[in-house]
């Protein structure tokens, strides 16, 4: 359903992204990695992005002039700037650029998945499932944003869901 570019000059990051949460679950069923900023340029437009993780140095290049080339190229994605650094300044180029966040590396994987079930439910008008397993009342819920606020739906539920 959605495709995520992971863009970052180290490949074991980006294989590490690409292992730390349950894409498939969040319905990316496409998943690109790129190593520098001309590999992302010269496949965008086959890949469509829905959401593209950047690190913010990418080699000798800056991930927010990667971010303002694609937005001059039409290329209407969701951005969100990751980084070693803990720069302000860094932090400012990514707002600027149009990044939707700004996330310090060694990504959190609690606070990365936070970030994109948001932009999954807001941005991109899906839906998340959040599993709550130590509820003996509901399991699974589904959250979507509506065009009057969000449609709450249980999809499972123990046999003691009529107490409620």
């Amino acid at each position: 359903m959605y495709t995520l570019v992971i863009v970052d000059d180290e490949p074991a990051i980006a294989e590490g992204i690409c292992r730390l949460l349950d894409w498939k679950s969040l319905g990316f069923e496409r998943i690109r990695t790129a190593r520098s900023c001309f590999e992302v340029v010269s496949h965008v437009v086959d890949w469509k992005p829905d959401v593209c993780l950047v690190d913010v140095r990418i080699g000798n290049e800056f991930g927010y002039e990667l971010i303002n080339c694609l937005n001059g190229m039409g290329v209407k994605s969701n951005y969100i700037m990751m980084s070693g650094y803990d720069d302000f300044q860094y932090a400012c180029e990514a707002l600027r650029c149009g990044a939707v966040d700004y996330l310090l590396k060694p990504l959190d994987k609690d606070q990365l998945q936070k970030r994109i079930e948001q932009v999954v439910v807001e941005n991109l008008h899906g839906t998340v499932q959040l599993s709550l397993s130590s509820s003996p009342t509901c399991k699974v819920i589904r959250f979507k944003r509506t065009n009057c606020g969000w449609d709450v739906t249980r999809l499972s539920v123990s046999p003691f869901s009529n107490i409620l």
